[in-house]
C-alpha cells in the first residue's frame, strides 16, 4: 500500500465493556533465537506490544539455549524500553537422530550471532535465569491469573517438559499459540521450496509437538483444563518491504532530529544486519541462501515467528478471526516422527495408505468445514495461497507406530484428538496488508494509544455512527481528520468465535484525544 503524508496508527485499547479496563494477558515467549532471523523481529514486536500482551518471560529453546538467552538479553538491553523482561534458559533440542528435515543435519542450522552476543554487553545485564522451565512453572503456579498466553516460536521441547513435569501450571494458561506445521499446498514455503514440505520448528522436535497434542487429548478425555491450541502454519508467511519496512529502518536511524527514532527498532535492524553479514560469509549454513536472497537495506526475511506473536495479540483482543483465516481441524493433527517414517510401510492403516516423510504435518483427510469449501472451489484464504490441503493423512483412532518404552501404548486406542485452530492464510489481501502494516508500525515504535476508554466515530459518507472496539487500528493523516480504520470488534470469546469480520471505512473521529 502507498500512503501519503504523516500517518499515526492508533490502537483503541478499550475494554470488552465500557465499565472494565482491558488487562493484557501475562505472556511467555518461547523462542529458538539465534539461528533464524525472524525471532529477532518477533522479539522486537513482543517488546513493543505491551498494550496487548504483558511480557512476563522470554524462554529460549534451541541447540544452544544459553547463547540464545544471552542474545535476547542484549537485544532487550539495546532496545532500552524502560522495563525489563526476565530471560530464562530453556531446554536443549533433542539429539540430531530424533529431529527431522534440515534441523536433523548437524551444523546446518548453526548460530549466526556468536560475535554479536559474545561482545561486551551494551550495559550491565542480569544473567539469564537457569532451569528456565522450572522458573516458568513457578511463575504460572504462583500467579493469580488464569488467562496466560504461551507463544512457542521454536521447537516445543521446553513446552513438553513444562506439561510433563508441572501439569498444575497448565491451569493458568488460556491460549497456546504455536508457529509451526504446514497443511497447505500450492505455494512456496521458502524461496524455491514448494509445498507440501516439512516445517523446521516441528522438525526440531516432532516428538515434543505430538506430546503436546496427546496431552491435550488426554486432558479433554479426563475433563481437565488444557489451553486452547492455535497453530500458525507457514502459509501465513510474508516479508516486510516497501513502505512498511521503511517505517522500521527510518525509526532505526539515529540521525539528528529524527522524530521517529526508536532504540528498539535500531536494535532490531542492528541484529538483522549482524545476522545477515555472518550468514552471508558462511556458505555451510542453511541460512546462507536466505541471507543472500534478502537485503536488510530494503526488506526483511520471510516473517514466520512475528506472525505468531501478532496472531496471539489478535486472540487476546478477542479478534482471533478478524484478519487471519482460522480453520478448525476437528479431528486433530499429527506430525511424523523419524520412528514413524521408518515404520510407515508396516502400518499403512495409520497413514491411510500414503506414508509421509519425517516431520510432515498430517491431518485426518476429512474436515467437513474445510473440505466443503475446497469442493465448492471456495478459497480458504485471500490470494488463494492455500490451494488445497496436503495429501498426507492419519487415522486419529489408530495408535501411532512410534516406538515407546510403554509396551502397552500401542495396544490401547488413543484418546480422541482435540480440535485445533489453524491459520490458513488471511481473509483478504487487505486484511493481510493491515496485519503486516500493524507489525511494522509496532516494531518501529510508531504505534500509539488513544487516551480514551471508547471512541465514537462517524462513518463516511452515509452510516451515522459506529463504536470502535478494542482491536481497531486507526490511521490518522497529518491533521487527524480522516482515517482508515480496520475494525475488529471486541468479543468475550477467544478462538471459538470465528464470526468477527474485518471492514475498512473512511472515518472522521469525534471526541477522541491523542496521548502525546
Amino acid at each position: 500500500r502507498h500512503r501519503r503524508g504523516m500517518q499515526i496508527v492508533l490502537l483503541l485499547a478499550v475494554a470488552i465493556n465500557s465499565a472494565a479496563e482491558y488487562n493484557p494477558p501475562p505472556t511467555i515467549l518461547d523462542t529458538d533465537y539465534g539461528s533464524f532471523i525472524d525471532d529477532i523481529f518477533a522479539v522486537g514486536l513482543f517488546l513493543q506490544s505491551t498494550d496487548v500482551l504483558d511480557p512476563r518471560l522470554i524462554l529460549t529453546t534451541s541447540e544452544e539455549p544459553e547463547w540464545s538467552a544471552n542474545c535476547v538479553s542484549e537485544q532487550i538491553a539495546r532496545s532500552d524500553l524502560g522495563f525489563e523482561v526476565p530471560i530464562a534458559i530453556g531446554e536443549t533440542l533433542p539429539p540430531y537422530s530424533e529431529r527431522g528435515t534440515v534441523c536433523g543435519i548437524p551444523g546446518l542450522i548453526g548460530f549466526a550471532l556468536y560475535d554479536t552476543c559474545a561482545a561486551s554487553p551494551s550495559k550491565e545485564l542480569p544473567p539469564p535465569i537457569p532451569n528456565g522451565v522450572e522458573h516458568a512453572a513457578t511463575m504460572l503456579i504462583e500467579s493469580n491469573r488464569t488467562d496466560w498466553t504461551y507463544i512457542a516460536i521454536g521447537g516445543q521441547t521446553s513446552l513438553q517438559k513444562l506439561i510433563r513435569d508441572y501439569p498444575e501450571a497448565l491451569s493458568k494458561i488460556q491460549n497456546l499459540v504455536v508457529m509451526g506445521g504446514n497443511f497447505c499446498t500450492g505455494f512456496d514455503a521458502y524461496p524455491d521450496v514448494p509445498t507440501p514440505t516439512a516445517e523446521t520448528n516441528i522438525g526440531c522436535d516432532m516428538v515434543a509437538a505430538n506430546f503436546v497434542l496427546e496431552a491435550a487429548a488426554k486432558a479433554n478425555e479426563q475433563g481437565r483444563h488444557f489451553p486452547t491450541i492455535q497453530y500458525v502454519p507457514i502459509v501465513t508467511v510474508n516479508v516486510l518491504s516497501g513502505d512498511d519496512y521503511s517505517l522500521i529502518t527510518d525509526a532505526a536511524s539515529p540521525t539528528n532530529n529524527n522524530p521517529h527514532y526508536s532504540q528498539a527498532a535500531h536494535a532490531t535492524i542492528d541484529f538483522y544486519n549482524a545476522w545477515s553479514t555472518n550468514a552471508r560469509a558462511n556458505e555451510s549454513l542453511l541460512i546462507h541462501k536466505e541471507a543472500m536472497t534478502f537485503d536488510p537495506l530494503t526488506e526483511s526475511t520471510p516473517q514466520f515467528d512475528a506472525v505468531a506473536v501478532l496472531v496471539a495479540m489478535d486472540i487476546a483482543r478477542g479478534a482471533a478471526n478478524s484478519r487471519v483465516a482460522q480453520h478448525e481441524f476437528a479431528n486433530g493433527v499429527h506430525f511424523v516422527t523419524n520412528q514413524e517414517a521408518e515404520l510407515a510401510q508396516e502400518h499403512p492403516e495409520f497413514f491411510k495408505g500414503k506414508p509421509a516423510p519425517a516431520a510432515y504435518s498430517l491431518w485426518s483427510g476429512y474436515e467437513p468445514s474445510i473440505n466443503d469449501k475446497l469442493d465448492a472451489g471456495t478459497p480458504l484464504s485471500g490470494r488463494g495461497r492455500c490451494k488445497s490441503l496436503t495429501p498426507y493423512h492419519y487415522d486419529p483412532s489408530v495408535a501411532s507406530p512410534s516406538i515407546s518404552s510403554d509396551a502397552t501404548r500401542n495396544h490401547l486406542p488413543p484418546a480422541p484428538p482435540v480440535p485445533i485452530q489453524a491459520a490458513l492464510g488471511f481473509h483478504s489481501d487487505e486484511a493481510e496488508e493491515d496485519f503486516f502494516h500493524e507489525m511494522a508500525l509496532r516494531i518501529s515504535g510508531r504505534f500509539a494509544l488513544l487516551d480514551a476508554q471508547s471512541c465514537e466515530v462517524t462513518t463516511h459518507p452515509a452510516t451515522p455512527t459506529a463504536t470502535v472496539g478494542m482491536a481497531a487500528s486507526v490511521e490518522c493523516d497529518a491533521k487527524g481528520t480522516e482515517q482508515n480504520v480496520s475494525i475488529a470488534p471486541a468479543s468475550t470469546s477467544s478462538l471459538s468465535s470465528p464470526t468477527t469480520q474485518s471492514s475498512r471505512s473512511r472515518l472522521a473521529i469525534e471526541e477522541c484525544s491523542i496521548m502525546a
